[in-house]
């Protein structure tokens, strides 16, 4: 495994969990994702981003291919969103 070209070992990983649905829109994920590395934090996990079911419960998806609308930008083209969260996504690498 690495980080930015640099191999690190299990041991170096220190992991947040990141609740989706209290990160609030993609527009501030870089934000909040770089005050959790300026921390220490060099490796995340992201709660299920798809729209929840009727319990609420981060694991019990509605619909597995539909992201969240409080997500997503308002704007989203018809990717539903999965084009901004792969731009988020390659800026953590």
């Amino acid at each position: 495994m690495s980080i930015n070209g640099k191999r690190i070992t299990s041991k170096q990983l220190i992991m947040q969990t990141l609740l989706s649905r209290c990160m609030g829109p993609i527009e501030r994920w870089d934000d909040l994702i770089k005050q959790e590395t300026a921390v220490g934090y060099n490796c995340f996990h992201i709660t299920p981003l798809q729209t929840l079911g009727e319990s609420g419960s981060l694991y019990a998806i509605r619909d597995q291919l539909q992201i969240a609308s409080s997500t997503v930008k308002k704007n989203t083209t018809n990717d539903n969103g999965y084009g901004d969260i792969a731009t988020i996504i390659k800026g953590l690498e």
